[in-house]
């Protein structure tokens, strides 16, 4: 299964003292070379990693993007640009547990693209934004793995 990993997964799947970490991590793991990342996520769960101290952790995730086992995305201009739109798209669109309304942020618009590029419906993910956004491809919704199968 060709599998966009979105930072909160990439998050719970590494954190084994998460409550759901063990579904994420088989997940991960069963997707290994078809595991499809961005650059923005690969920065996101650094920082998010190095900003709570896990700094082998965060080491040991750049070894794994170094050593194949995760899809990088090449990522070029006109992804830019359709980020934007996209963002633009559900600008106010997305509830958020706080009061105002919210929209999809750069990290989750360039995981809607990666997904249409490898023509997957399927998004390692916690985050439930991804239930009010349309993928780009034919799919009809995204699959939030855990989630969706049941783990």
């Amino acid at each position: 299964m060709r599998l966009v990993v979105d930072t909160s997964g990439v998050l719970t799947a590494l954190d084994s003292a998460a409550p759901a970490h063990q579904a994420f991590h088989e997940a991960l793991t069963a997707a290994d070379a078809a595991a499809i990342i961005t650059p923005i996520t690969v920065a996101e769960v650094h920082y998010l990693l190095t900003s709570r101290r896990a700094y082998q952790t965060a080491n040991d995730f750049l070894e794994d993007i170094a050593n194949g086992f995760y899809d990088l995305v090449n990522l070029n201009a006109k992804d830019y640009a359709r980020a934007a739109a996209l963002i633009s798209q559900y600008s106010g669109r997305l509830r958020r547990k706080k009061p105002k309304a919210g929209s999809i942020d750069l990290a989750d618009a360039m995981n809607v693209i990666a997904a249409a590029r490898a023509q997957t419906s399927c998004v390692l993910t916690a985050d439930a934004d991804y239930r009010l956004v349309r993928p780009l491809s034919a799919h009809a919704a995204f699959t939030l793995v855990p989630a969706d199968l049941g783990g």
